[in-house]
């Protein structure tokens, strides 16, 4: 019977793809720019920008996780808000089967990266840590994306392959001995750099495909009989 169910809600949300889209992008442009901004200031923070760059100030991981958990929750209430807001124009319940599933799909993948975040904040005197978390961020997101390819628009499937991709080029890159120490990859900014290409640019870059492609379905003139 629960196996019944699941299928009927997947094929419910299979049909509802490009509602799931349209909920999805702006959601993606949100995140996306407070992703960036969270980017701009921590590079700011650290002596990498700004009028008196000088990049000598190292960050905790503490200094690393609150600005990018506060980006996590204003991304986190828009979603809530699209989600709600179409809820309510398709006079549908909030917590619909197809959200509910949507969770469950997601929540393992985000789990495990809330649990490396804990154990990195209890521990916030290594600064390596900020990196192995970033990346874990990256990983564990795509991840998330990828456990819902079984009802979410293809487009989403492809944004939560780049994630996972990042994270491993990423991680491949620090343990090759080819490699010179390249500030933006290895360096104090490195974990910075990998938040902003992935949740910031990744995000806009999704979010301005996605609207566009709307925008064109629906100005496409019919064509002639």
């Amino acid at each position: 019977m629960r196996a019944r169910e699941n299928l009927r809600v997947i094929r419910s949300l299979m049909e509802r793809a490009t509602i799931y889209r349209a909920i999805s992008a702006p959601t993606a442009l949100v995140g996306g720019l407070s992703a960036l901004s969270v980017c701009g200031w921590m590079l700011s923070k650290s002596g990498y920008i700004g009028v008196a760059a000088q990049r000598s100030v190292a960050l905790t991981a503490r200094d690393f996780i609150w600005p990018w958990l506060v980006a996590l929750l204003v991304t986190g209430a828009a979603n809530t808000f699209f989600i709600w807001r179409e809820a309510q124009r398709d006079q549908r319940p909030f917590f619909s089967p197809g959200l509910r599933l949507a969770l469950r799909s997601v929540i393992p993948s985000f789990f495990v990266a809330g649990a490396i975040t804990f154990v990195v904040w209890r521990n916030p005197i290594d600064l390596d840590s900020t990196t192995i978390l970033a990346l874990s961020w990256i990983g564990f997101y795509g991840l998330g994306l990828l456990g819902t390819m079984n009802f979410a628009p293809r487009s989403l499937v492809i944004l939560g392959v780049s994630f996972v991709l990042i994270a491993v080029i990423w991680l491949l890159l620090l343990s090759s001995p080819l490699l010179p120490d390249i500030e933006e990859i290895r360096g104090n900014e490195g974990p910075t750099f990998a938040m902003g290409l992935t949740f910031g640019l990744f995000h806009l870059i999704y979010a301005i495909c996605t609207l566009a492609r709307r925008r064109a379905a629906v100005t496409q003139p019919l064509a002639p009989e």
